[in-house]
């Protein structure tokens, strides 16, 4: 898709993150035992991290960083076409049992933001776009009880962003998540 091109282009490297030896992970940082999580897939894909230290000021310059949950983001962004369509998938690794609500729905606002200036800066091609929110959770979570199919998805709220809530540490399948 030219899409995945645009947005090579438009967002700086610094946020983009490389495969470790032909394969994605996605890691938090913030604790040292979390479970690395392997993203899987068929085709090409984007992932970028924009939760990263000093990211405030780096991914919100704009922004008064003084007002609670503003700057609030999720940890990863992938963007994977699939279907004819751009699948974005809002990730967000918990530590503990607090909700992602905030950081899903900011990061479902940073993407719409960077797909429409994609989109602009491709004279307005029409892009089909569907956005997803995964949580994942260590097994010792409260919230990994909520989830009782893995083959659908929740709705989050006010947003009715489209979630699931997936176990961390195990290779995480895009193409099972196309729906």
């Amino acid at each position: 898709m030219k899409i995945l091109t645009k947005l090579e282009e438009i967002i700086k490297t610094e946020f983009r993150v490389d495969a470790t030896k032909g394969s994605y992970f996605l890691v938090e940082e913030a604790e040292e035992n979390y479970p690395k999580t392997q993203i899987k897939q068929r085709g090409k894909m984007l992932v970028y991290s924009f939760d990263k230290h000093d990211s405030n000021d780096s991914v919100f310059p704009i922004f008064n960083a003084k007002i609670a949950g503003l700057t609030a983001i999720n940890d990863y962004l992938i963007f994977y076409p699939k279907h004819e369509k751009l699948f974005i998938f809002i990730c967000d690794l918990k530590t503990k049992s607090a909700s992602a609500t905030k950081q899903l729905n900011s990061g479902k606002a940073l993407a719409s933001y960077i797909i429409n200036m994609a989109i602009k800066q491709m004279n307005f091609l029409p892009v089909s776009v569907e956005f997803r929110g995964l949580i994942f959770i260590k097994d010792n979570n409260p919230m990994l009880k909520s989830s009782t199919n893995p083959q659908k998805y929740s709705v989050l709220g006010k947003s009715k962003l489209a979630k699931q809530i997936l176990k961390a540490g195990i290779p995480c399948y895009l193409d099972r998540l196309c729906f």
